[in-house]
């Protein structure tokens, strides 16, 4: 399986340790270059370090993606860096304090939802705008008050459903934008 992701750029946040880091070896292992962004800019160096020893390339940053100017800069950066964004895992994610329901405050239920289902929503956006821009594009707009938005859909139910809602959702925008909006859901 080798070489899948040969010349290929993939992006990882939550890059800087677990899953982040083992995603990010296994895209090196691929043939991936891979830019790495970390809350913790130490870790997310680290894992570039474990890239580079792997003989792949590698590009790190800090990034916190709750925010929306943290998340374009890295963006950027890593266009910057690579030239292109093929591919990207959206790994960031916190647990937040342990604990009944009742004893859980308002701050800490927003900052787990701000890097959970806002941080995978920006980082969406900014991989949508910058993978989308290479392919075949149509120009045009569809509405039906049938349907509801993918923001609406995302959102709902959450944070149960939004995990699995987001990247539906992501996918879904890029075969769209790959085919032309020839690509149904």
């Amino acid at each position: 399986m080798a070489g899948q992701l040969e010349n290929r750029v993939a992006l990882i946040t939550g890059g800087g340790s677990g899953f982040g880091r083992a995603a990010a070896l296994q895209f090196c292992g691929e043939g991936a270059r891979v830019a790495i962004g970390d809350l913790n800019a130490a870790t997310a160096q680290e894992t570039a370090q474990a890239v580079r020893a792997a003989g792949g390339e590698a590009f790190a940053a800090q990034v916190d993606v709750a925010d929306e100017r943290s998340v374009r800069r890295f963006f950027d950066a890593a266009l910057e860096q690579f030239g292109r964004i093929d591919c990207a895992f959206n790994n960031a994610g916190i647990l937040g304090p342990l604990g009944d329901l009742h004893s859980v405050s308002l701050a800490d239920y927003e900052r787990v939802m701000a890097v959970n289902v806002r941080g995978v929503w920006l980082c969406m956006q900014a991989e949508l705008a910058r993978m989308s821009s290479r392919m075949r594009r149509r120009a045009g707009t569809r509405s039906s008050t049938r349907r509801r938005s993918p923001a609406w859909s995302a959102a709902r139910c959450c944070p149960r459903t939004a995990p699995r809602n987001m990247p539906w959702w992501g996918s879904r925008a890029l075969r769209r934008a790959a085919t032309g909006g020839a690509a149904s859901g």
